[in-house]
């Protein structure tokens, strides 16, 4: 399977090479709005569900073979 990523670092001897899964990111950032969601008190339940599915799918983009190619070759967009 393909690995995707949401981030990237730099090596000391200067390669990009990918620093986060895009499925850990996705995780992660569900679990800091849910949390976020509780200190602002979303006690509506459709609400907490519908923020939970919106974070799942906030970097779909990223799924793409033009954004991984962005974030780990070029890193320019090409808007043709």
């Amino acid at each position: 399977m393909t690995p995707f990523y949401s981030h990237t670092k730099i090596s000391d001897e200067g390669k990009k090479t990918g620093s986060k899964f895009l499925k850990v990111h996705t995780e992660g950032v569900a679990q800091k709005a849910l949390l976020l969601s509780s200190e602002v008190n979303f006690s509506v339940k459709n609400l907490i569900e519908l923020l939970n599915e919106i974070t799942k799918f906030h970097d779909l983009g990223k799924y793409t073979p033009h954004f991984q190619n962005y974030l780990l070759e070029t890193g320019t967009f090409d808007k043709t």
